[in-house]
């Protein structure tokens, strides 16, 4: 936590701050999939302005909002993003919440 507030004090811009808060999680844990998801509650939209992933090469606009539901705002993390509850799936529980 340390090192995360002294790179929030030391940032000179945000995608250098997203950039080491990425390096900081992968030394806790596996991070070549992350990604950094902002949520606007009056504009009901989600924007993507940090995403790596090793595979898929569909990468959000960083500059664009989505409004939930559609494109990019439609998945798990609009879900989490909306409602605040943590989830911990495994497969069998895709198609349930999918279906919901």
């Amino acid at each position: 936590m340390y090192r995360i507030a002294d790179t929030a004090s030391a940032a000179h811009d945000m995608p250098t701050f997203y950039a080491r808060i990425h390096q900081i999680v992968g030394e806790l844990m596996s991070a070549s999939n992350f990604y950094i998801a902002l949520y606007d509650d009056k504009r009901k939209a989600i924007n993507f302005p940090y995403y790596v992933d090793e595979v898929d090469l569909d990468i959000p606009d960083p500059t664009v909002w989505e409004p939930i539901g559609i494109g990019n705002a439609k998945g798990l993390t609009a879900y989490v993003l909306r409602t605040g509850r943590v989830q911990h799936l495994g497969r069998d529980a895709w198609p349930d919440l999918i279906a919901r």
